[in-house]
């Protein structure tokens, strides 16, 4: 007898789908599952959670023709992973502060030490990375 799948295996099925989706589209079997699994297994899992992606799950099929294309995926990851077309800073606090070592990293680590918690003297930044 199989045992009955809840929601919460749906849903962290549905989070690891995705998260494995934005790994690096590298071989033949990764592509085509790409193109030709992903588009109906978001669509499957978000209907059983009640999640609105129906307009993204069509937007999504509508480019597999064209990403499906041969290196087309790896160029469009490559695009929007290795070679972004704005500065990305991985540090947060240049997002939220403006600069780095702004206010909320010296609150982050005011926090750190307050709970005892420090790194390494080799690491000068904390685990705020984006």
């Amino acid at each position: 007898m199989k045992p009955e799948v809840g929601l919460d295996d749906v849903r962290a099925d549905f989070f690891q789908t995705l998260a494995r989706a934005f790994a690096p589209p590298i071989g033949e079997a990764i592509q085509r599952a790409f193109v030709e699994v992903l588009p109906d297994d978001l669509a499957a899992m978000s209907g059983i959670l009640g999640y609105p992606t129906g307009d993204a799950i069509a937007a999504l099929r509508a480019g597999m023709p064209e990403a499906g294309q041969s290196a087309g995926l790896l160029q469009i990851y490559s695009g929007l992973f290795l070679t972004p077309p704005a500065p990305v800073h991985l540090n947060t606090a240049v997002y939220l502060d403006g600069a780095l070592l702004g206010g909320s990293e010296y609150e982050m680590r005011q926090w750190y030490a307050r709970h005892s918690l420090s790194g390494t003297d080799r690491a000068s930044s904390l685990a705020d990375h984006v």
